[in-house]
């Protein structure tokens, strides 16, 4: 085995906790050494030899190879900048930047520097994104025509947290937006027009709590929705060919069980009981077993391009795509209008 990779982690509230963490924690191909918090009593718990550091550049002193940022967005663009200078390779977790000048910019400070740089896309590694790839791979859905993700919760109450304040890359459309655009690019790639309404429902709201977007691809489309008013979610993924539907219900399991202090290397991480169904092109339904969810995968993929050259589990490119749709979202839902989309 190769040696570990000394990371540090920046920020410990619940992205750092949960969806960084416990990953870090259960791979051999990782050594947490330092973590940037204020809460040095639960950093302890979770990594009693690490150096809780006060600032970054106490953590960009010591001798770590990786820095993973799981800061506000509004910190996200100093932070990454000050880490590849210094030589880190760099996660940073989603949204990757506020706009999609930064965005290419530190892309190309990464390049320029010769450092790994990838953005924490994990959703790309959830069951029923990755069943519907397997169905695909298989010829089951013909060529793709539509694909409708959803990301629904029910939390009629505001709260008093950075991501639903009025800052700069908060509210829905930059946090779950992130997820369902980068996987309609993973499906599509690059759209021809955007088209999004992204308002706030809830009273008191300082950011967007509801979008519906649509993403052109020529005679395909992308339908991306979120909202936080919506006690019993419909079908995760609806996706249409023409050779058939794939229709996933329920939240893929992966968050929950990472709450719930599962082992991420356990082989109980990442399965479900419950199905989805597949309708081939006779109108014949029948139930489908969910491919295993998988976000262990994105940090052993970047391990590997650490240790041995191989690629990034989300490229820059990819990652300033999904910024550079959203500001268009954004764009469209401030105008009311279809917007063309250009890189």
């Amino acid at each position: 085995m190769s040696k570990p990779i000394n990371t540090a982690l920046v920020g410990f509230g619940f992205s750092g906790q949960t969806f960084h963490g416990p990953f870090l924690s259960a791979l051999e191909q990782f050594e947490v050494v330092s973590v940037l918090s204020s809460q040095p009593d639960k950093v302890k718990q979770k990594f009693p030899n690490a150096t809780v550091s006060s600032s970054l550049e106490e953590v960009l002193a010591t001798d770590v190879e990786l820095v993973v940022i799981t800061t506000p967005n509004t910190l996200h663009f100093e932070q990454a900048k000050k880490c590849i200078e210094a030589g880190k390779h760099i996660i940073v977790e989603k949204p990757f930047m506020i706009t999609s000048k930064e965005a290419q910019e530190i892309a190309d400070l990464a390049e320029k520097k010769g450092v790994l740089l990838s953005v924490y896309h994990n959703r790309r590694y959830s069951d029923d994104l990755l069943t519907l790839k397997s169905l695909i791979r298989d010829g089951k859905m013909g060529e793709l025509i539509s694909f409708e993700g959803h990301f629904d919760r029910f939390r009629p109450e505001v709260r008093d947290r950075w991501r639903e304040r009025d800052l700069p890359g908060s509210g829905m459309l930059y946090d779950l937006g992130s997820h369902l655009v980068d996987q309609a690019v993973q499906l599509f790639g690059r759209p021809d027009k955007v088209y999004c309404d992204s308002i706030k429902q809830r009273n008191g709201a300082q950011s967007d709590d509801y979008f519906h977007m649509v993403l052109y691809f020529g005679n395909k489309r992308a339908i991306l929705h979120s909202s936080v008013l919506v006690p019993k979610a419909p079908s995760m993924i609806t996706a249409h060919g023409t050779g058939g539907s794939f229709y996933a219900f329920n939240i893929d399991p992966q968050e929950a069980q990472l709450i719930a202090g599962v082992i991420p290397t356990d082989d109980s991480f990442g399965t479900r009981t419950d199905k989805g169904e597949y309708t081939d092109k006779d109108g014949v339904t029948t139930p489908l077993s969910y491919e295993k969810g998988a976000m262990v995968n994105y940090f052993k993929e970047f391990a590997n391009a650490v240790r041995n050259g191989g690629q990034v589990p989300v490229t820059p490119k990819d990652a300033v795509t999904v910024i550079k749709i959203i500001e268009t979202a954004a764009e469209s839902a401030r105008r009311g209008a279809v917007i063309d989309y250009s890189d």
